[in-house]
């Protein structure tokens, strides 16, 4: 039987509570504690609109997968509802249980960047719709602009935004080319950790720099935040592996092929990457279930216990869902 769930509009920009201090990143303060308590009153103002969207079942007949990297499609509002919709409900026909959506910040071929907090109200938007399923990801800002720590403090005091990121550091496609240490991530790294959210980065070493300097940045960002989880973004490769090594705030999320030989696989988390852009954002369906299929594919020859960690208990556990 399908269910319908009210939407919800905030009366102010406040929901539902930190991730608990008990996640992998756990340092308490008491700032932070303020900001909880403080959201969970706001849990209670908010109220329903007349609107009720369909909440689709998921499919009981296939182990269920959190899929922690998803992007929104920013071309509107109603474009981008339309396409949640569909993505949820291939979601539920697939085993998705979760996912973790935010920005695209290239949803137009050929074109630069774009951030905007438009496209984070988008992301709650879908939230709103599908509280079940979605998981807000905050990225809407541009990780070069001075302000961005702020905005990224005033967002995550309201307790809805479960991580921060993807964000595009050194990213070839997009031509960004940011170093991991810089001032501005170093704030927001910082911040992050404060309020228990992993930060996610799309990191080419070698991308507006030599190989050896971008891992020194990294190890940098790493060093310097101990209590920041991070999250290396489609990959869990041999450097990154080596990496996690020495840096057990070091995640990764592995969206297709096999994880260097010897990783932790407590510290691994499945992503499709999944994004449209305009010239074919009807086929997110399909798409998505293609890309589920082949992920399933992947983690059919690890271990159960290995399968598990990665489909649900790390990603339960890493955003506190």
């Amino acid at each position: 039987m399908k269910r319908f769930i009210p939407l919800l509009f905030p009366l102010i920009v406040l929901g539902f509570g930190c991730a608990s201090a008990d996640s992998p990143s756990a340092s308490s303060t008491s700032e932070v504690e303020a900001d909880a308590s403080t959201t969970t009153e706001a849990v209670n103002e908010e109220t329903a609109i007349e609107n009720e969207v369909e909440q689709p079942e998921l499919n009981p007949d296939l182990p269920p997968i959190i899929d922690t990297h998803a992007h929104i499609y920013p071309v509107s509002k109603e474009a981008n509802e339309a396409y949640v919709d569909d993505l949820v409900a291939a979601a539920m026909e697939n085993g998705v249980s979760k996912i973790l959506l935010g920005l695209n910040a290239r949803q137009v071929p050929d074109r630069p960047p774009t951030f905007s907090s438009e496209h984070d109200e988008m992301v709650l938007d879908a939230y709103e719709r599908y509280p079940d399923v979605i998981v807000p990801t905050l990225n809407g800002f541009d990780p070069e602009d001075e302000a961005a720590p702020e905005y990224v403090r005033e967002q995550l005091k309201t307790g809805k935004w479960k991580m921060v990121g993807e964000l595009d550091v050194r990213n070839p496609i997009k031509q960004n080319s940011i170093a991991a240490d810089s001032d501005v991530l170093m704030d927001i790294y910082d911040i992050a950790g404060e309020y228990h959210v992993p930060v996610m980065l799309h990191f080419t070493f070698a991308f507006g720099t030599d190989a050896e300097s971008g891992k020194a940045e990294l190890e940098r960002a790493l060093s310097g935040n101990p209590d920041t989880i991070f999250i290396y973004a489609h990959s869990c490769a041999s450097e990154i592996a080596l990496l996690m090594r020495s840096h057990d705030n070091l995640y990764c999320e592995q969206e297709s092929g096999s994880p260097a030989p010897g990783i932790d696989f407590s510290r691994v988390i499945l992503g499709t990457d999944i994004q449209v852009t305009e010239r074919a954002p009807e086929k997110v369906a399909d798409h998505y279930a293609d890309v589920i299929d082949a992920l399933r594919d992947t983690i059919s020859t690890w271990s159960d216990a290995d399968q598990l960690a990665a489909r649900i208990e790390t990603p339960t556990a890493l955003f506190g869902l």
